[in-house]
């Protein structure tokens, strides 16, 4: 982890939990599922692959899984309760991994004469196997009890309370649910652009498609992980109590983002922009996002919003890489999030591709070790000190703020840095981007022309964007 000097987000992050799932006739991979886990297909909550899969909860450091018994505790023989208890068994032993479970089948399921008392009687067998927590120490919490959340139409039975819980609402999709459940706070099931806004809960989903199951549906792209992404970033800029993942496994909905392996070329391929199919690419973008409640993790590959310059995390800072990476994601950040971290990175300029200047951003105080400082050298035009004129801490070398962005203090002095230059020509017909910071990109005398597109040359210094003959 590259450690970040102050917290990004301080939501919990929790996942669904599907516990449909167990091998064989009637175990579900075979008629509803597209995909194979990494680790094979398994039964929820079996003993040996259930602690595989808590390894990959606790290396994201998720705090809490919600445990889908919307389909009835009862459903498949009783096999969704003996998994749900043999998953409150694990994390009961857990030091702090949480659990909630998810009703709904009593309001919803056909046949149900007495819908309210249905649906008392899972509340209390939901108290006595997962959620009393006097008897489970892995009960998750909000405001005081645990949350149950209650899964259901807009309708009559949206307004379900038990008294032993904090009750919270779902529904089949974000964009139908009634103003009664959105102001409860919406924790599944699909949650459509723009996610609704609430300070209990937030969700993001990478994707979701139910047509290969027979239903009407229109599929939710996953857009290469920009979806999930775009997601990310609206809950973590609210910063809500709690941030929920569609779901940690359920392939059938195609909500997962377990690493896993396409079974038939119809479904969707998680892939890098390369094209590779990459098992892991949806976990590595949870992983990342819940990370950054503490920094960033090792590995990583990230870009800000509204750049293109992409660094790779190492453990001694952020390295500007000039190709995307090979299965794995390239997960946006805020923008300016990245000036914090230190950067071993120089800049190596190339025509028509990225050139990132080296880092860090703020180099109040900072010297070269002969004692100079020549900010210049690292797009920061106008900033540098003689050396025999740069002390540590002396104000005369002050000099911070993104690159394009330039603050200086002292004898640093901010010259005209406009960060598009599309068609501009100096006076004598020729256009010179590295008068300007853009490395790279020029155009010789006579031959830049308004309006012509070998000049195009657009981004912040150090970052161009250049087409044509730049």
């Amino acid at each position: 982890m590259l450690p970040a000097k102050s917290p990004l987000y301080t939501s919990k992050v929790g996942l669904w939990y599907t516990l449909w799932w167990h091998p064989g006739p009637g175990g579900h991979w075979d008629e509803w599922s597209r995909y194979t886990p990494t680790i094979g297909t398994y039964t929820s909550g079996g003993a040996a692959t259930f602690q595989e899969e808590v390894a990959a909860f606790d290396a994201m450091r998720a705090d809490f899984l919600l445990l889908d018994h919307t389909n009835g505790i009862g459903a498949d023989g009783g096999g969704l309760a003996l998994a749900g208890r043999s998953v409150v068994a694990a994390l009961d032993a857990h030091p702090s991994l949480r659990q909630a479970v998810a009703l709904g089948s009593c309001f919803w399921g056909p046949g149900v004469a007495d819908r309210p008392a249905c649906m008392a009687t899972e509340a209390n067998l939901i108290w006595s196997d997962h959620s009393n927590p006097a008897a489970h120490p892995s009960a998750f919490l909000r405001a005081g009890a645990p949350l149950l959340v209650n899964y259901t139409s807009p309708g009559p039975y949206e307004a379900w309370s038990d008294p032993r819980f904090t009750v919270g609402a779902a529904t089949g999709r974000s964009s139908e649910a009634s103003p009664g459940q959105l102001s409860l706070g919406l924790w599944g099931w699909v949650f459509d652009d723009p996610t609704p806004i609430h300070g209990a809960v937030m969700g993001v989903t990478p994707g979701w498609d139910t047509a290969h199951l027979g239903r009407p549906t229109t599929p939710l792209d996953r857009e290469g992980g920009a979806r999930f992404m775009r997601q990310w970033l609206r809950a973590i800029s609210q910063n809500p109590e709690s941030i929920i993942i569609s779901s940690w496994n359920d392939f059938a909905e195609e909500t997962a983002i377990q690493p896993a392996t396409r079974t038939t070329a119809s479904a969707s391929k998680w892939a890098d922009s390369w094209g590779n199919e990459c098992p892991s690419f949806y976990y590595e973008i949870a992983r990342a996002y819940s990370l950054m409640r503490w920094g960033l993790p090792h590995g990583a590959f990230v870009r800000e919003e509204g750049a293109t310059a992409v660094w790779e995390v190492l453990p001694s800072g952020l390295e500007h890489v000039n190709t995307m990476p090979t299965c794995h994601p390239v997960v946006v950040v805020p923008a300016g999030y990245l000036a914090q971290f230190p950067s071993t990175s120089t800049c190596a300029p190339d025509v028509g591709q990225a050139c990132t200047i080296a880092r860090p951003t703020d180099f109040g105080g900072f010297c070269w070790e002969s004692g100079a400082f020549d900010g210049a050298s690292l797009g920061y035009a106008g900033c540098a000190c003689k050396q025999e004129g740069c002390k540590t801490n002396s104000a005369v070398c002050s000099c911070a703020g993104p690159v394009g962005r330039v603050r200086c203090d002292g004898a640093c002095a901010l010259p005209s840095l406009p960060t598009t230059f599309g068609d501009a020509c100096w006076p004598d017909g020729s256009f010179s981007g590295d008068d300007m910071g853009f490395t790279g990109c020029a155009c010789a005398a006579g031959s830049c022309q308004p309006g012509s597109s070998r000049c195009a040359c657009t981004g912040l210094p150090g970052v161009p964007v250049c087409s044509g003959g730049c």
